[in-house]
């Protein structure tokens, strides 16, 4: 073979190498920005011209799980198994997938391959703790997060994951690890989602409101963040504004009972030289109760339109929305 055809070649094959990195490379700020369907036609473009290429398996299995197709995603991470089954980015893809569709033992599996690999990453422990966490091992996943950060302090996804399972155990480690996520990256929407579930879950719902709507105006499409806006301030502003009076008149009738030991009488034994007087007195109990609690609430809701305005309008807007997806759904 001449020596020009085979530098042709090998100009041929270099060329597509360049043309199946770029595709690659594309694929994977695409999907970085949020762009699944691009970074899923960018990594099937990369397999069409070199179908055994891995990295452009991972992408595409990456992309399809994003896009909530998790059975396409097994297979495609499988065949990516089939080709370099000693590959650790092959085992950290899987242990993602197998995750996002609960085949928890699978997932276990490929995070021990991943860390028999790689035993000194701080991912290795990270893997352990995503696995712990979607099994509802939150101890478990709190100890593996906590060693993955003493290797790495600034691993953003173990610093949620050790915040997400410390809030039932301890909701103050909990914020410590969400504020330390958000000084890492600012702008993560689910961050201050998550800050303010630590801060609901210690009483602070004021507090807990303002960053569900912060979460909710740099990401309008966080729908976990809207409702957690919704229900906290509502929480904060007291019962409902539409508690009925047969509510607030049966919710006092254990009240009075308690108080008088006459009415409690009248109530268990129905005495009819008691059930009117009983009756009577229960009926102006739940008045007030209910007279009250709209008091109440209404005060706080001017409160909140005169002292944050933004946050008012929110709320009212996150209601009325409540209101009329009952009235359809």
């Amino acid at each position: 073979m001449g020596a020009g055809l085979v530098n042709e070649l090998s100009d041929s094959a270099n060329e597509l190498d360049r043309r199946v990195t770029a595709a690659v490379e594309r694929g994977w700020v695409a999907l970085e920005l949020g762009r699944a369907a691009i970074a899923e036609r960018e990594a099937r473009a990369a397999l069409a011209l070199s179908s055994q290429h891995v990295e452009a398996r991972l992408l595409l299995a990456d992309a399809l799980l994003s896009q909530k197709r998790g059975d396409e995603a097994i297979v495609v991470v499988e065949e990516a198994f089939a080709l370099a089954p000693d590959t650790s980015a092959v085992h950290l893809v899987a242990c993602a997938v197998f995750c996002e569709t609960f085949a928890l033992d699978r997932a276990f599996a490929a995070a021990k391959a991943f860390a028999q690999l790689e035993p000194d990453s701080s991912m290795a422990h990270s893997l352990f703790a995503e696995v712990a966490h979607r099994g509802g091992d939150f101890r478990a996943a709190a100890e593996h997060a906590r060693r993955a950060l003493a290797i790495d302090p600034d691993d953003v996804r173990s610093l949620e994951l050790f915040g997400l399972a410390q809030l039932d155990l301890d909701p103050r480690q909990a914020e410590a690890a969400f504020l330390r996520q958000l000084s890492i990256d600012p702008n993560a929407s689910l961050a201050l989602n998550n800050l303010g579930v630590a801060l609901e879950r210690q009483g602070r719902l004021w507090e807990a409101a303002k960053l569900f709507e912060s979460a909710v105006r740099r990401d309008p499409t966080n729908e976990l963040a809207r409702n957690n806006t919704r229900l906290t301030l509502r929480r904060w502003s007291g019962p409902a504004a539409g508690l009925g009076l047969g509510a607030a008149i049966a919710g006092s009738k254990g009240l009075v009972a308690a108080a008088v030991p006459g009415l409690a009488k009248a109530f268990s034994e129905a005495s009819p030289k008691w059930l009117g007087v009983g009756l009577a007195l229960v009926a102006l109990v739940g008045l007030g109760v209910w007279g009250f609690v709209r008091g109440r609430r209404a005060f706080r809701l001017r409160k909140l339109e005169r002292e944050d305005p933004a946050l008012y309008r929110m709320f009212v807007m996150l209601e009325r929305d409540a209101v009329e997806g009952r009235a359809t759904g």
